[in-house]
């Protein structure tokens, strides 16, 4: 398969996928939900700072449709990543805090544990198969600095956007306390409430992460010439 057919395969895998998170999400009738995924897809914003020369360094595939208006020097930012962050990191939040109570039963405080182990090998196994194997975008490091095709220092970012974002969903969830069946009725007070609640937390945890990683590229020199300009 050529590498303009990969993409548009991938981009038709990540668009249906996604609608049908929001599909399942509705049905659900919790805005808590909606927040946390739409919240998530948002999140491309984060990475748009991060995949700069002096954090991650990294470049899209070309053949990747871009997301209209988001542009600066040439450099563009495709709409099919956007919606990755949402799948990535919003769905699986709501899935964990969904599942909290049985975490509490069988785990208890080894669950947060538990809970980082999944985002820092699973995440990073998925982007080694994004990065090495579909070549969606690449990180522009020295090779001491990847495992495989992803830096190991993603290791510790994944972890902790994973944890962050259930530790923090499911307190803010929980205080929130929205009636069962809510809907999604813009006229409802509940519903704007669940919408930013569900929004929140996962903004909240990708500002922590981020400021942790910082600490990390201000001390590392990993980077090799990526041909951007910024």
């Amino acid at each position: 398969m050529s590498n303009l057919l990969t993409m548009r395969a991938t981009e038709a895998v990540i668009a249906l996928a996604f609608l049908s998170t929001l599909i399942w999400v509705v049905r659900r009738r919790n805005p808590l939900y909606a927040g946390a995924v739409i919240a998530g897809a948002i999140c491309f914003v984060f990475d748009w700072a991060w995949c700069t020369r002096s954090f991650f360094n990294a470049t899209f595939n070309r053949d990747l449709l871009p997301l209209p208006g988001i542009t600066a020097q040439g450099v563009t930012y495709p709409w099919s990543i956007a919606l990755a962050w949402g799948l990535a990191f919003g769905l699986p939040t709501v899935l964990l805090v969904i599942v909290s109570d049985w975490f509490d039963r069988r785990l208890g405080a080894l669950q947060y544990v538990a809970i980082w182990f999944l985002g820092a090998i699973g995440m990073t196994a998925l982007e080694n198969f994004l990065t090495g194997v579909l070549r969606i975008y690449i990180y522009h490091q020295k090779p001491e600095y990847l495992i495989g095709t992803v830096p190991w220092s993603n290791v510790l970012l994944n972890g902790n956007l994973m944890l962050l974002c259930y530790v923090l969903s499911r307190s803010t969830w929980r205080w929130a306390a929205l009636p069962a069946n809510t809907g999604f009725s813009l006229a409802s007070d509940d519903v704007r409430k669940g919408l930013v609640l569900g929004a929140l937390p996962i903004w909240g945890a990708f500002v922590i992460a981020y400021l942790i990683q910082l600490f990390w590229y201000g001390l590392a020199d990993p980077w090799t010439e990526s041909g951007r300009p910024f």
